[in-house]
């Protein structure tokens, strides 16, 4: 994957085992820079996968508020469910029968002693099952680095997003706490772009690009 901009002079490469480091120091371009990956239309950033370009807006993700994020949110949920319906659908179709016929069974017996009349819908669909039950992430974490290696998981898992984009990272990670996080991503083949204002010691594993205050990329 590559990463295009056009002030650049070169593209950005995104290689396995390999953690990508922008560090701008032009403050009214690094907030120019961190916008292009929340617009729709004419961002000014292209990415591509083999030489063919990717909707930027559709497959990155921004990351900047570190603390409040919601492993249970509503597009991870909705990725769980459709995750957990497939595999119903795929290994479990037989026990789901069996488990929509008791449900019918249940509603069929009240229904007919029960003292109103009333309709229920006859056949449970598995999707509706799955909300049903409530299928949610659990949340369980001490440490700011568990939560956000569970989050990426799922958000690759889960969803389409190609390239996760972390903004200011460095400032809340020890160096042990990145340099476990850098294995972590490489590991689940993770795609992820830091994006720091300022230039901290290299790590092993990083690709550093810098962009000075007269934007001229070294």
């Amino acid at each position: 994957m590559k990463l295009y901009h056009n002030i650049f002079n070169r593209p950005i490469y995104f290689k396995r085992g390999q953690i990508t480091v922008l560090v701008i120091e032009n403050t009214e371009f690094l907030r120019r820079f961190i916008a292009q990956f929340l617009k729709v239309d004419d961002s000014e950033i292209i990415l591509s996968i083999d030489d063919n370009r990717i909707d930027t807006a559709k497959y990155s993700y921004l990351i900047v508020d570190y603390f409040n994020l919601a492993i249970d949110d509503r597009v991870l949920r909705s990725g769980l469910q459709k995750a957990v319906s497939a595999r119903i659908s795929d290994d479990y179709y037989e026990q789901y029968l069996m488990v929509q016929s008791r449900i019918l069974q249940l509603f069929s017996e009240i229904s007919s002693q029960f003292e109103l009349n009333f309709n229920y819908c006859e056949q449970l669909e598995i999707k509706e099952l799955v909300k049903l039950v409530n299928v949610k992430i659990e949340e369980s974490y001490s440490r700011l680095l568990d939560k956000l290696m569970d989050y990426l998981r799922a958000l690759v898992w889960l969803t389409d997003y190609k390239l996760i984009v972390l903004v200011g990272l460095k400032q809340y990670l020890t160096e042990r706490e990145l340099i476990d996080f850098y294995d972590y991503c490489n590991h689940n083949s993770i795609a992820i772009l830091l994006i720091e204002s300022r230039h901290y010691a290299k790590l092993k594993g990083e690709k550093v690009y810098i962009i000075d205050c007269d934007l001229c990329i070294i």
